[in-house]
């Protein structure tokens, strides 16, 4: 049996459940008739267990049969009869975005917001996020509208002050760079953080964002199971307030990018609409165990969409709209990369580019010291460390000031110095 058709088959085997199950108890309960089944939560855009999805769909005035709440009960029946369900998918493959956000509405009990939230795209379905009324107690300017743009948004939490002041003294004023030698039309940065509870946090980033200026804040609470909304948040920000740049690259703070190579990038493929680019996430499984281990509640198939890795990845100018109307229609997973240039490219209809050849977007365990041939390979790179950020800097300095050349050898072993811009190759991702 195909993966559709055992996916359908569960679905119609939970609806008879359901079904058998509810007419059992009405018969059983004649006072039914009087339970108040609370509000579902108004807010569909925080991940939640299924447990405490489940147990937040019934918040409510219950009544009470003897020892047991009515409202209790439901909630075990629908809790014992999804972890069934997400067993009997364990040995099948992702059914495609369809079926999942069928799934994840029926496991949630997500309500449409469409009488609340006007669509950005209609013909992608039912609103299930509102993701176009985040507030920004920090902000920045918009953006200008010039040719030849890239904005560079780096995920940063909260208390990583220390991290963003080493990107701030390193690839960052090579970016600057960028902007008055004329590589790039417009060369935007900004870190993107949420909220902290700690006080002496907040007005330290207050603070922070006075002095530098390069400070998005998002009014939501900022750890990991939430950065999928908080890409959705700074989606919204770029929609409202830069929707005409050409390139947005998403980074992580542990991250160093390469700016010039960037800037070739962006010369090169401008005319690339509705695309991401980046390095696969491979294997494209589910892991099970260890830190970042899935549960078969939160995701029971045995397979991903394919998709790119989030440390860095660039998103066209193009698909920033697309994207954001897939994430209103699509049912949110803590995954950031997986969800956005998986599963809401796959809704949104994006392609998705991947490094080939010998050069790409991102790179990740390479010698901590680069040499000149490896640097013209990378757009960007995993640090693991301050130090490596820092040597990151010093070397790609002495590259671009000719202190260090590339030499390739040939056939006959002579020595040539490479000083041409390096080239981008990709081949494109077919989604599973």
């Amino acid at each position: 049996m195909d993966t559709k058709s055992c996916f359908g088959s569960a679905v119609l085997l939970f609806a008879t459940a359901a079904c058998v199950i509810y007419i059992v108890y009405f018969i059983q309960q004649a006072d039914i008739t009087s339970l108040q089944i609370g509000r579902l939560p108004k807010t569909n855009c925080e991940n939640k267990p299924l447990e405490e999805a489940s147990n937040t769909s019934f918040q409510s005035k219950q009544t009470s049969e003897g020892n047991v709440s009515v409202g209790q009960l439901n909630v075990t029946i629908k809790r014992d009869f999804f972890n069934y369900m997400a067993a009997s998918l364990r040995n099948t493959e992702y059914p495609g975005v369809e079926n999942y956000t069928q799934y994840m509405v029926a496991r949630d009990g997500l309500l449409p917001l469409t009488n609340k939230v006007k669509p950005l795209k209609p013909e992608f379905g039912t609103v299930l996020n509102d993701v176009l009324s985040f507030r920004y107690p920090i902000n920045i300017d918009p953006c200008q509208d010039v040719n030849q743009s890239v904005f560079v948004a780096t995920l940063s939490a909260p208390r990583n002050f220390f991290k963003r002041d080493i990107i701030r003294q390193t690839w960052r004023k090579h970016l600057k760079a960028a902007n008055e030698d004329g590589l790039l039309g417009m060369a935007r940065s900004s870190f993107l953080v949420g909220m902290s509870n700690d006080t002496l946090i907040q007005k330290q980033i207050q603070e922070e964002s006075e002095t530098y200026g390069d400070i998005i804040q998002v009014d939501m609470p900022d750890f990991y199971e939430n950065l999928s909304l908080k890409m959705a948040a700074f989606l919204n920000w770029l929609y409202v307030n830069c929707a005409n740049v050409d390139f947005v690259l998403k980074v992580d703070d542990d991250v160093y990018v390469n700016v010039r190579n960037l800037a070739q990038f962006v010369q090169s493929y401008r005319q690339f609409n509705h695309s991401i680019f980046g390095v696969p996430s491979v294997p494209f499984t589910p892991d099970r165990d260890g830190k970042w281990k899935v549960t078969y509640q939160e995701w029971p198939w045995n397979t991903y969409p394919s998709y790119l890795g989030g440390p860095a990845y660039l998103l066209h100018g193009s698909a920033i709209r697309p994207l954001l109307a897939a994430c209103q229609t699509t049912p949110m997973v803590s995954l950031e990369d997986l969800y956005w240039t998986g599963i809401c490219a796959e809704k949104a209809d994006v392609n998705i580019y991947f490094s080939s050849n010998s050069t790409t977007v991102f790179g990740q365990h390479l010698p901590t010291v680069l040499d000149p041939c490896d640097q013209r390979r990378h757009i960007a790179w995993l640090t693991e460390s301050v130090d490596h950020m820092n040597i990151s800097h010093v070397t790609t300095d002495e590259y671009y000031y000719n202190h260090a050349q590339c030499v390739r050898s040939d056939s006959n072993g002579r020595g040539t110095i490479t000083n041409e811009p390096p080239n981008f190759y990709f081949d494109i991702l077919f989604k599973t």
